[in-house]
């Protein structure tokens, strides 16, 4: 939510690639991410492959200018979601539902080789693996595991 100031405090960029720390970069992205849309953000999806209606914030390529537009309603959105995020996924959650509207979502699709998960099976053209785990609201989940 931070990333479009601070981009703006540095000089400002068209187009920025965040991803979560649990990613492994396999290969060069530049220019596939220079032909990719992007509105406001671009993403791939969460859990099965073609679902970009379930998209997953953890590798975004984010238009700075036009999320810092949004800014101030996004954060009121988030304040005033605040409660139902947290049962939801938190970041994911916000964005999904902030950025989109009756006819749909207004983000822009990035290949599921940018943001590909270990559990959709080997793939050579992945060129960012995202090693998600649990959420945080997952937690009593884990801790319920008895230990061998």
């Amino acid at each position: 939510m931070e990333l479009p100031e601070i981009v703006a405090r540095l000089g400002g960029a068209d187009r920025v690639l965040y991803t979560d720390c649990d990613v492994i970069f396999a290969a060069e992205v530049v220019p596939e991410l220079k032909a990719n849309r992007c509105e406001y953000f671009a993403v791939a999806p969460e859990g099965v492959r073609d679902d970009y209606v379930n998209m997953n914030t953890g590798v975004m390529l984010m238009n700075p200018n036009r999320l810092r537009e949004t800014l101030p309603e996004f954060r009121e959105y988030i304040s005033q979601n605040l409660a139902a995020l947290e049962k939801e996924s938190w970041d994911e959650a916000a964005s999904c539902w902030f950025y989109r509207d009756a006819s749909g979502p207004l983000w822009h699709r990035l290949p599921p080789e940018l943001n590909w998960t270990p559990y959709w099976g080997w793939n050579p053209q992945a060129r960012i693996i995202h090693v998600h785990g649990p959420k945080p609201d997952q937690r009593s989940c884990l801790d319920s595991v008895s230990q061998s």
